[in-house]
């Protein structure tokens, strides 16, 4: 076998240790608790059952208390599909209710041997009517494993996730360190988490613009690419579906030129490529207009319209969405 096969399985080894250890963690997170708790509170072999019983069942209703599928909006549900998988969340759900009612039948099932057992002072049988239950318990929460692991992931995927509302939305994007996030606050007023590295921007941010002291606008403020959609982190997946579901994508170009103009006109084509079927404008933004010779820059880029002012930029976005906003309204009421 070559050194490079060797290192591979090895690998291929390693990870499956650590998805044993994973799926180990989560069945020991609801037996652990169980018995111990059987074990400190009470010598007696039924009370011991139904002490079990109820604390798997508590921590299992627990796992599976997931919010329907349906009370999530778009964005939440898009997120969820691509990182976890909704058919998967479901099924997992399913398995973990049907294992409830399993659980509830043995515990009566073997309080009552261990009971006929207490009667007859048969202590031997006790023992293993108890011994019994914890194994038959055991096998079915170790047969739940995958259910529970993916269930406690989605959970911190919808956690991890921003909330967007349902509003006229625009959707900053752009290469790193372009501009976004001052463009973002400059249009929202909000301050975004961010970090001196690549991926400036740590999480897809979400501000609001107001009309009237309503909330008219919102602005997604989403993590550089770096021309990689098809290699996309956890972040980096949220920005593109939320670009996805927006109603205009403002996509910032840099004159600094920290990626070369061509890298910026490549991104830009594969993301009207991805984005025109679905029928969403793209403004251009051309940043750091205080800094640099902004017409120069979009003379080279040929962008015919350009917005290089934030308040100019504003201004549109807030006339586009009151004109989306009066059509509905429109077609509402001839509805």
């Amino acid at each position: 076998m070559g050194k490079g096969l060797k290192s591979k399985h090895k690998h291929l080894g390693r990870l499956a240790g650590v998805k044993e250890r994973v799926k180990d963690k989560a069945v020991q997170e609801i037996l652990s608790p169980a018995f111990r708790k059987a074990r400190v509170k009470t010598r007696l072999a039924d009370k011991k059952i139904s002490i079990v019983s109820d604390v798997v069942i508590s921590k299992l209703e627990a796992v599976s208390n997931f919010p329907s599928i349906e009370t999530l909006n778009e964005f939440q549900k898009q997120v969820l599909d691509v990182k976890i998988g909704i058919a998967s969340v479901k099924k997992s759900v399913s398995m973990i209710r049907k294992s409830i009612p399993v659980i509830r039948k043995l515990q009566k099932i073997h309080v009552r041997k261990c009971l006929q057992a207490t009667r007859s002072k048969d202590f031997s049988k006790q023992r293993l009517v108890l011994k019994s239950f914890y194994g038959r318990v055991s096998s079915i929460v170790k047969s739940l494993a995958n259910a529970i692991i993916v269930l406690q992931e989605a959970k911190q995927c919808l956690k991890n996730t921003p909330k967007l509302k349902q509003l006229f939305t625009a959707c900053i994007i752009g290469f790193p360190n372009v501009g976004k996030t001052t463009l973002f606050y400059k249009l929202t007023g909000s301050k975004a988490k961010i970090a001196n590295y690549a991926f400036t921007t740590l999480s897809v941010n979400v501000g609001y613009v107001l009309f009237k002291g309503v909330e008219l606008l919102q602005v997604v403020d989403a993590p550089g690419t770096l021309n990689r959609i098809d290699k996309m982190n956890d972040i980096e997946l949220q920005a593109w579906i939320a670009a996805k579901l927006s109603n205009i994508i403002v996509y910032v170009f840099d004159p600094e030129e920290q990626f070369s103009l061509e890298q910026q006109l490549k991104l830009r084509q594969r993301i009207v490529k991805t984005v025109k079927p679905l029928n969403i404008k793209i403004v251009d933004y051309v940043s750091k207009s205080d800094k640099f010779n902004v017409q120069a820059f979009a003379r080279r880029a040929r962008l015919k319209h350009y917005y290089s002012s934030p308040e100019a930029l504003k201004h549109f976005l807030v006339t586009t969405a009151l004109k989306s906003k009066n059509a509905t309204s429109a077609t509402s009421v001839n509805v």
